[in-house]
């Protein structure tokens, strides 16, 4: 049998290490195909449209042509030579203007073809502005070369080609899409001294990937196909504080994870009152009573009180006095808010390294590592941190320090008071520790028992073996 296990350690990192010559290969293929079509079909950074240019034209002589009317001012108001003509060139300037913020300014027939490209895990999207022919070429690139490099096909069902502009891209419970009305800004202009209108795209929509939402839910037994909450069975056998508490969790999950990235924050309410409601039904469900006397028990935001018993060092029994309670829908604004400051915190952190050019101060690894060779694997159990302190020193017995033929390694028994103890073992037994530091040598000698004859004087470093 091959492989590592589903949902194993190891997995998802032998999983990366095997996609980065995918992730490589895909960037230069998309590279390579969009350069050769740009250069081809002579595209440019910001083509502006001939339309949008013409009309922009015609405002531009219209505005010409009034000026040309102004006779003088009287009390810092204009007056015009033809007071009628004025009217009617203003009227045009007017229907000029509105035109002109209905249409577009680039032509993205003309303008270079860009992507965007992100993978996590199995899922990728590569977003591009480029029309459906030309995606289905890059489609049609990366499946060759997915069956001829990586003995891989590409899933059917789920690599589709969609129109933003139509349909909803889903990626990792997200929802993308490009809404079909632009926004109209108004903004004070400080030279020409007014206010100066604008209309602008709404740019992309991220939103929720309500199928897979309610999906889980129901899976999870949270609400009906019906999309009604009712209670949880896998919650009725813990205590009501349990029951609350894990509710708790499971909305702050939710909303922190969508949160700082949806357009509108509000679609997340209708969950916030799924789960609020089944955490309700599942206590009336324990308690075998009814939601309106649980809502008058615990009051709106479930606060329940119980007692935890710990002992503490001197072995005296202690009872705090605990409450858990489910957060309110103003708290949590509130605390979403905070998750979205920080978010939002980082990406101006990350922009400012990148435009001034900050560049992170190089570690090199002798700043780190003491000796020449680092015997750490990242896929062995985890020890403890006295162990692990000591792995880095030297061999108690001889004091060699590690090379990467001869590292250190932990010399352990399984018990030091039980059973017929002898040889090296005995030295163990009065220092009262299962496990000892030495070397790769050592070690070998300690089992082929070289060593059963040594006492503790004649250990290069006792105290290392006694720490």
């Amino acid at each position: 049998m091959t492989g590592t296990p589903q949902g194993g350690i190891a997995s998802p990192t032998l999983f990366n290490i095997y996609m980065q010559y995918f992730d490589e290969n895909i960037i230069k293929i998309v590279d390579e195909f969009l350069l050769n079509k740009n250069v081809t079909e002579n595209r440019q950074p910001k083509a502006i449209s001939k339309q949008y240019s013409r009309i922009k034209s015609k405002a531009d002589n219209i505005k010409r042509s009034i000026k040309k009317l102004l006779s003088h001012y009287e009390n810092d108001k204009p007056i015009y030579k033809d007071f009628e003509k004025f009217k009617e060139k203003k009227k045009e300037l007017r229907k000029a203007l509105s035109t002109k913020r209905s249409i577009p300014s680039v032509s993205h027939a003309r303008t270079c073809l860009r992507y965007s490209y992100t993978r996590y895990a199995d899922d990728w999207i590569i977003l591009t502005n480029t029309d459906c022919d030309t995606a289905n070429q890059i489609k049609e690139l990366i499946n060759n070369w997915i069956t001829k490099n990586l003995k891989l096909e590409l899933s059917i069902e789920k690599t589709l080609i969609t129109d933003l502009k139509k349909e909803r891209a889903k990626f990792l419970g997200f929802t993308f899409t490009i809404p079909g009305f632009r926004k109209v800004v108004k903004f004070y202009n400080i030279l020409a001294k007014r206010d100066i209108k604008r209309s602008r795209n709404v740019g992309p929509y991220i939103g929720l990937d309500h199928d897979r939402i309610r999906k889980r839910l129901i899976n999870e037994g949270i609400m009906n196909a019906n999309l009604q909450p009712i209670h949880a069975t896998k919650f009725i056998n813990l205590k009501p504080f349990e029951v609350v508490q894990k509710f708790d969790q499971k909305i702050k999950g939710l909303f922190n994870y969508y949160y700082p990235n949806i357009t509108n924050k509000s679609d997340l309410n209708q969950y916030y009152y799924i789960y609020r409601y089944s955490c309700i039904k599942t206590l009336a469900n324990i308690k075998k009573s009814s939601i309106r006397k649980m809502l008058i028990k615990y009051g709106q935001n479930l606060n329940i009180k119980y007692n935890e018993t710990y002992k503490n060092k001197q072995g005296k029994i202690i009872i705090k006095e605990r409450e858990s309670n489910l957060i309110s829908q103003k708290n949590l604004m509130l605390w979403c808010q905070k998750v979205y400051i920080s978010h939002r915190l980082k990406r101006v952190s990350n922009l400012l390294c990148k435009f001034t050019k900050v560049k992170l101060q190089k570690i090199n690894a002798q700043d780190i590592i003491r000796y020449s060779y680092n015997s750490f694997d990242p896929f062995k159990t985890k020890i403890n941190l006295r162990t692990a302190y000591k792995l880095t020193k030297w061999c108690s017995i001889c004091g060699k320090t590690p090379t990467r033929n001869n590292p250190i390694e932990s010399h352990h028994l399984k018990h030091v008071r039980k059973g017929n103890i002898s040889g090296f073992s005995t030295i163990m037994k009065a220092l009262n520790r299962k496990t000892i530091i030495v070397c790769k040598t050592c070690h070998n000698c300690i089992h082929n028992g070289k060593y059963d004859g040594f006492a503790l004087q004649d250990f290069f470093d006792p105290a290392l073996a006694e720490l």
